[in-house]
């Protein structure tokens, strides 16, 4: 039951903006929202059979990074212009708006504990994700309206992608709220264990406080991994014949964390990851700049 006390995500200005007054799965706290949207995304976004219908769509992906960084190994001097596949401004600023946005996603704020001073603004996170919120519906937006558009003319009858599955589950959500008395009582369960739980791991845990989980703490724990700052992919394949799954239920890392508030998408992306690595393993041939005989490995600032 711990575990359930503990999953659920903590009410943050940052959060709030980004999810539009927490409407999103992934940062509601727990409760009737979380539960709805919970259910719709593993229904009907990413449950397996939508996963293997956008197979396709998948290796036209894989095709286009292909043939992308062949066109860079043959004209190095390019810096990934559109003409070859590459990123164009457009891209580039909705990319940057969304890194904005996470470099700020429930980092420390003072409204988040004195409420009455979120007007000010005294961290600048309003305003800096309100601005990134903006650059992105700039770009995206239109693509989505001219989608549903397309969807009401009758131009469009078959899912292609998840934009597609997205715009037809938006008509049919109610379902997900038909058990709300069970909802209901779930609830107030919660909130009596939530009361009575105070220690954790020999721990004093005050109720309301938050939880975080260190990152590079559990990837460099040497309890756990041998020379854990080494850079050893083979340590994560068990036997030759395993499948390469980037989670781990005992958190010795996390990728796409664990239990119920675990990403839904973590096949997905495990998938398009180790599937877009293996095509450029295969495809091409890599070695050192011809400067050095060895690459230094350092981790992005970003």
């Amino acid at each position: 039951m711990q575990g359930t006390v503990f999953d659920s995500r903590p009410e943050a200005i940052s959060a709030q903006i980004t999810s539009d007054g927490y409407l999103t799965l992934a940062l509601s706290p727990s409760g009737d929202q979380w539960t709805k949207m919970r259910m719709v995304m593993r229904s009907g976004v990413l449950s397996n059979a939508v996963f293997q219908r956008l197979h396709e769509k998948r290796l036209e992906e894989a095709d286009h990074l292909v043939r992308y960084v062949y066109k860079q190994c043959k004209n190095p001097d390019s810096n990934g212009r559109m003409a070859d596949g590459g990123a164009g401004v457009e891209e580039r600023e909705h990319v940057d708006g969304l890194f904005a946005i996470l470099s700020c996603l429930y980092g420390f704020a003072i409204a988040d504990f004195l409420p009455w001073l979120v007007v000010l603004d005294l961290d600048g996170h309003k305003k800096k994700i309100t601005n990134a919120i903006k650059n992105v519906r700039r770009y995206q937006d239109p693509e989505i309206k001219k989608r549903i558009g397309m969807w009401e003319k009758g131009l469009k009858s078959e899912e292609d992608d998840i934009l597609d599955l997205l715009i037809n589950l938006k008509k049919s959500v109610e379902w997900a709220l038909a058990e709300i008395d069970i909802l209901a009582k779930a609830s107030e369960e919660l909130d009596r264990v939530v009361a009575k739980i105070q220690w954790l791991c020999g721990y004093f845990i005050p109720k309301g406080s938050q939880v975080l989980l260190s990152r590079p703490g559990l990837g460099r724990n040497p309890r756990v991994w041998d020379e854990p700052l080494r850079f050893r992919p083979k340590r994560h394949v068990h036997d030759e014949d395993s499948v390469v799954v980037l989670t781990d239920p005992e958190l010795h890392m996390l990728s796409f964390s664990t239990g119920r508030r675990g990403c839904p998408g973590v096949v997905l992306g495990s998938t398009l990851s180790t599937m877009l690595l293996a095509r450029l393993i295969q495809c091409f041939a890599w070695r050192p700049p011809l400067s050095t005989n060895t690459i230094d490995l350092a981790e992005s600032e970003k």
